[in-house]
């Protein structure tokens, strides 16, 4: 965000909450704008963890709003908890400001979604991994290697990397060492050892026109059983979402951990966040927030039945082109026409774009969760 921008969503934030305290924050946090009524806020209260929280200054309970801005800004703000039924409603109301002072100035119209879906999974996935980006630009510095040629973030972790300290690191570094020599490594590949005690991978990717998981798959399956043969133990592995600046490398690798939670156990320990993230968003996001960043655009694909018929069959199919086309029992050529539709509608190409493609998950998702609590609730 520019100066312009940044001083228009103060305004806008003093007016829509006269009784709170606010404060802009650089990304040194440096105070750029502040107002003081309540008195209770500072700079050492940004959270990393949670958009939405509360806390007590004497006798009296706060809600605390933080949130990245885009630029990496930092937003403060402090409300009194008794105004409000729940954290999540003056959330809501913030982000509808960022995103209209964030648009206005880029002369968007509402439908340019892809900036507010970009902004919402930040902000939802954010978390202590700020530092496993510097060290990731370190790594990049060192080697001479470019962070803005497209790569995907990946974390590797190991059955048997327990034990003493020094034991645990050794393993780790054999590992690296195994990684860099297999027969698949790219030149351009970043390889370190995490703060978590795992293996840190930010592969290259050379293919513009495919997904990081059409392009890595195989790789990453080669490279599981290389592994495993030479250390001797199982191998999981967490792919995040491709990167191609350092700002999103920190979004990556949390992505990534978290689909490394999800590895299967067994020979097929692979995990891709893009087919775990939708779960992890609807089992955490209170419902207000769902409905406010997705209800607009649910009801814009499903106002046309061919759009939406065609959006759940590539969705279903993987992006599977011909798969999708026959399941719809239409031509080819006529899928790749609605696809070129849908992209003008909602300025997204999910057919080359990762995230693009999780964006549809997440419409397509909380149109059938949606559905199924309204079904409950005819039921009961």
């Amino acid at each position: 965000m520019t100066n312009k921008e940044l001083e228009r969503l103060f305004k806008a934030l003093c007016s829509a909450f006269p009784q709170s305290d606010i404060m802009i924050l650089s990304k040194s946090r440096d105070v750029i704008f502040s107002r003081f009524v309540l008195r209770v806020l500072a700079a050492e209260l940004f959270s990393v963890k949670k958009a939405a929280s509360f806390f007590k200054s004497g006798d009296r309970q706060y809600i605390l709003i933080s949130l990245l801005l885009p630029g990496g800004f930092y937003l403060l703000l402090s409300l009194p908890a008794e105004n409000y039924e729940s954290a999540e409603s003056p959330l809501a109301m913030v982000y509808s400001l960022e995103q209209a002072v964030f648009l206005a100035d880029k002369q968007a119209t509402p439908k340019m979604i892809k900036d507010k879906y970009s902004l919402f999974v930040k902000q939802l996935l954010r978390g202590p991994a700020t530092e496993e980006a510097s060290f990731i630009s370190m790594l990049a510095s060192e080697a001479g290697i470019d962070l803005t040629l497209p790569r995907v973030v990946c974390l590797i972790d190991f059955e048997e990397a327990s034990g003493k300290e020094y034991q645990k690191q050794e393993f780790l570094a054999a590992a690296a060492t195994l990684v860099r020599s297999f027969r698949l490594a790219h030149a351009g590949d970043i390889v370190g050892i995490s703060e978590n005690s795992q293996l840190l991978l930010c592969r290259r990717l050379t293919k513009k026109a495919l997904s990081a998981k059409a392009q890595c798959n195989e790789y990453f399956l080669q490279l599981q059983n290389y592994l495993a043969s030479g250390l001797g133990c199982q191998v999981f592995v967490g792919v995040g979402f491709t990167v191609s600046s350092i700002p999103e490398y920190a979004h990556s690798y949390t992505c990534a951990q978290l689909a490394l939670q999800r590895s299967p156990a067994g020979p097929k320990g692979l995990s891709y966040a893009i087919d775990h993230l939708i779960e992890i968003i609807f089992e955490h996001t209170p419902l207000e927030l769902l409905k406010h960043f997705f209800h607009e655009d649910v009801q814009e694909i499903t106002a046309n039945p061919l759009f939406f018929q065609t959006l759940e069959a590539l969705l279903l199919h993987h992006m599977n082109m011909a798969e999708a086309a026959n399941s719809l029992y239409i031509h080819r050529n006529t899928l790749i026409f609605r696809i070129k539709q849908i992209k003008n509608l909602l300025e997204l190409d999910p057919v080359h774009s990762d995230n693009d493609r999780y964006t549809l998950h997440l419409i397509y998702n909380y149109y059938k969760w949606q559905a199924q609590l309204f079904a409950d609730k005819k039921q009961a």
